[in-house]
């Protein structure tokens, strides 16, 4: 049975009336109160405000709707993810015993925290923090909550700790050009550095961030001198075209896709060996999340789309 926001409202206060908040699972008049409590943290720690509406994946609450749920004393800054708070715990256990960050391919106490902790590093680094404290990047959301969370296990520190040079990380991505010939995709490792992510942060500041008179770029709190500038300009870091032949033949097999069967296809489709579906759901990203430049392309998280690729 479908219910208002303010049907549901009303049942929470009856509820509240006569018992305190949940913390477990509570059904009242058909509400599972402590459900819709816990959607509506979501929404409000990981949305998008524009116009005192917040919005998160289809859902929305209005800064009013917020204010009559805080004035029954409910806090909606406090939700975490419980697999969040397990790999915090155990990414925290794993400081204690190590006093290091751990890499790739790490796997404790029965979980891949080292692949769980470049995931959110790369969120930490390469993500924008939004309105409400949060930061997202590529689709994922680290709440205000969490990033008190991470704070408190000294996260950022560890990882500081792990992150190698400038200019260690530049040989590595010029050793791996070398190596094969083409620039690393984003979640590329080489040397047991995370190469693609390294380029990726390199490409974003440089398309992205402001020309200074001395020759550097700046971008939101990061910078590229002159002299980081021209390196990467000799290993074409920013080339626009240094994967054209492969997008080509991407788009190719894309358009071979829909003469053949008469529709794109669908998230993970795979056709010819080559995984279609996942190829085209990237280009939309960059094109609908993008920024455009000035000379027509898209530039999204160091990623680019040509004007050539659009048309």
């Amino acid at each position: 049975m479908y219910l208002s926001f303010d049907e549901k409202l009303n049942i929470l206060k009856e509820y509240l009336s006569e018992h305190r908040i949940p913390k477990t699972k509570v059904v009242y008049k058909g509400l599972n109160i402590t459900k819709w409590i816990n959607e509506l943290k979501i929404i409000y720690q990981n949305g998008e405000e524009e116009n005192n509406i917040y919005r998160y994946k289809g859902n929305f609450l209005s800064v009013i709707q917020i204010n009559k749920i805080k004035e029954l004393g409910i806090s909606l800054d406090d939700f975490v993810d419980s697999n969040f708070n397990k790999n915090a715990k155990i990414l925290s256990d794993y400081f204690k015993e190590y006093k290091c960050f751990p890499k790739e391919r790490t796997f404790y106490k029965n979980v891949y925290i080292g692949r769980w902790a470049r995931i959110i590093s790369d969120i930490l680094s390469l993500g924008e923090k939004s309105k409400n404290g949060s930061i997202k990047y590529d689709n994922r959301v680290l709440s205000k909550k969490e990033l008190e969370i991470l704070d408190s296990i000294e996260f950022e520190k560890y990882m500081s700790n792990y992150n190698t040079s400038w200019e260690e990380e530049y040989n590595v991505l010029k050793d791996y050009i070398l190596k094969n010939g083409k620039l690393p995709e984003g979640r590329a490792i080489h040397k047991d550095k995370f190469v693609g992510r390294f380029l990726c942060r390199q490409r974003t500041i440089f398309f992205n961030g402001k020309r200074q008179e001395d020759g550097s770029i700046i971008y939101e709190n990061s910078k590229l001198t002159k002299h980081q500038v021209d390196l990467l300009n000799s290993i074409n870091a920013f080339t626009k075209k240094d994967n054209s032949d492969l997008w080509d033949k991407n788009f190719s097999l894309l358009s071979e896709y829909k003469e053949k069967y008469k529709e794109f296809p669908k998230a993970n489709t795979n056709f010819n060996n080559f995984n279609i579906g996942s190829w085209q759901s990237t280009q939309r990203n960059i094109f609908n999340n993008g920024e455009k430049q000035k000379d027509g392309s898209i530039v999204c998280n160091g990623s680019i789309l040509t004007k050539e690729q659009i048309d």
